[in-house]
């Protein structure tokens, strides 16, 4: 069982990150209003380190994980995830380089997340696992991603799948 699911996210306001450059935001705003700039300017300051804050943030944080085949990802997430008839799971979403079209090669990537993540589904005594290849965002103001769930379920003779079943 899998799921393609695609993701928007609305990031506000002008200085934001692109690459490593910050751009500073530009205000037209001048003090010859007199006592109604003095309010404005305030509200404009706020408003300007608003800005600033939200943009600090490129997309989620990720934390570089290295695979015990020497490869690295960018790990977004880790932890339980409940279901409404079966119990309990864990998930791992992580950024992939790859795109979500390209199916066979992010298969293999995955069996090689899974390859690690495994151990951590035993210790957590799971009964399932997806794990969420996730593409970078793309896009200013408003982003744009891709991402795809692979599901793992545990056979009933205990054991898990070897590799990343097939994508649909």
């Amino acid at each position: 069982m899998s799921a393609t699911a695609e993701v928007h996210s609305l990031h506000l306001g002008s200085g934001c990150r692109s690459g490593n450059a910050v751009r500073r935001p530009h205000f037209a705003l001048g003090l010859e209003y007199g006592h109604i700039a003095a309010k404005g300017s305030r509200f404009c300051g706020l408003f300007a380190l608003a800005v600033l804050i939200a943009c600090t943030n490129s997309g989620p944080p990720t934390r570089v994980v290295t695979l015990s085949s020497g490869k690295q990802i960018k790990v977004r997430s880790v932890g339980p995830i409940t279901f409404t008839e079966a119990p309990p799971g864990l998930r791992l979403a992580y950024e992939t380089e790859l795109r979500i079209t390209d199916r066979e090669a992010l298969r293999k990537e995955v069996t090689e997340v899974w390859r690690d993540f495994r151990m951590d589904a035993d210790r957590a005594n799971v009964q399932s696992v997806i794990i969420s290849a996730n593409e970078r965002a793309t896009g200013f103001i408003i982003t744009h991603n891709n991402a795809y769930n692979f599901v793992f379920e545990r056979r009933i003779d205990s054991t898990w799948p070897v590799e990343a079943p097939q994508m649909k």
